[in-house]
């Protein structure tokens, strides 16, 4: 099958992405245009991909134009939209050395709004979108166009089932976000959005599914200060991502160290990981730093911290043992997350 992509900004990033199979190039009138602009980018890389280019004076513009949409006098015959699988977004994210950064939409359906998200998620360098397959806008045309084609960059995945696929994404310790205004969501300032993140964005006007409200991991919202309740789904997502992204930025080190018993005592050797995973050997236990090692062959708890929180996983060992840090979650932390860093949780012995 084959569909007409529109609009300038749109045909250009579906060509510069070529992702598509890509058919035909229809350009506005008679004669060849001046290669000038957006449009003599377009022609140069339609060249490019072997694209045979066709004026045409009314007949599918009009056509386009009783729809009504804005073509901008260019339209692009392509191929279906390639959707990708959840592992291809997991993948590129490793690719590129970073934890995972994704965006999960809760049955939304106007295709303004839906191209709006995918124009922010792509800007803000997301991995990969997952949409339901039923009950949904898809990516379509129009879509596209709202997107000033940024979908045409996105790895966009399609599930039969949205909360299974967040069970999946909890078991790739990726912590689950879900944009709501309920009163025990996290107003955003106070939200923890650093590390492997998936936000979640409701349908416009019912907000999260019940079933997907409980499967997040926590709630945020955005605290409105106006006479307006709330803010349409693109929006609001919108700026929850780009405060997603700037957390992301931030790349904050997970500093990993060892205490004797319950808790009394830190020991001063800290040393800062790689917030996903890393090894790093038992060095001193004691509680102040080069303390001498009060039992260099009892049990030892490890701990780990993010952002000046700890969370405790006790692990038994003796000092020159190796750990290996996994990355699984514990407990409850006061920010309302399973606990506060991305990947705090347990060790365990290599």
């Amino acid at each position: 099958m084959s569909e007409l992509i529109y609009g300038r900004r749109a045909v250009l990033e579906t060509l510069r992405a070529n992702r598509r199979r890509l058919f035909r190039l229809w350009l506005e009138g008679t004669g060849e245009p001046a290669r000038t602009g957006v449009i003599g980018d377009i022609m140069t890389l339609a060249e490019t991909h072997s694209v045979p280019t066709r004026p045409i004076k009314g007949g599918l513009f009009e056509k386009l134009a009783a729809q009504p949409v804005n073509a901008q006098g260019v339209a692009l015959e392509v191929g279906d939209y390639p959707y990708v699988d959840l592992a291809d977004c997991l993948a590129y994210g490793r690719g590129l050395g970073e934890p995972p950064f994704l965006l999960i939409l809760d049955h939304l359906q106007d295709p303004q709004n839906l191209g709006s998200l995918f124009r922010t998620a792509e800007a803000m360098g997301i991995h990969g979108v997952i949409i339901p397959d039923r009950r949904s806008a898809h990516v379509t045309a129009a879509v596209s166009n709202a997107s000033a084609g940024a979908v045409e960059h996105l790895r966009v995945v399609q599930v039969t089932n949205l909360n299974r696929t967040i069970e999946e994404l909890k078991e790739e310790n990726i912590w689950v976000a879900g944009l709501d205004n309920v009163e025990n969501a996290l107003p955003l300032s106070r939200a923890n959005l650093t590390g492997a993140l998936a936000l979640v964005v409701g349908s416009e006007g019912e907000g999260l599914s019940r079933l997907t409200r409980e499967r997040c991991d926590f709630l945020v919202r955005l605290p409105m200060f106006g006479q307006v309740e709330s803010l349409n789904a693109a929006v609001a997502g919108s700026i929850v991502l780009h405060a997603a992204r700037q957390a992301f930025a931030l790349d904050p080190a997970l500093d990993v160290g060892i205490v004797h018993g319950a808790g009394d005592g830190r020991h001063g050797a800290e040393e800062a990981l790689d917030k996903r995973a890393g090894q790093f050997p038992i060095r001193e236990v004691g509680g102040q730093q080069n303390d001498p090692l009060p039992f260099p062959d009892g049990p030892l708890h490890l701990f780990a911290s993010l952002n000046g929180h700890e969370v405790f996983d006790g692990a038994a060992g003796k000092v020159g043992d190796t750990h290996k840090f996994d990355g699984r979650p514990a407990e409850v932390a006061p920010d309302g997350r399973r606990n506060p860093g991305a990947v705090c949780g347990r060790f365990f012995w290599k």
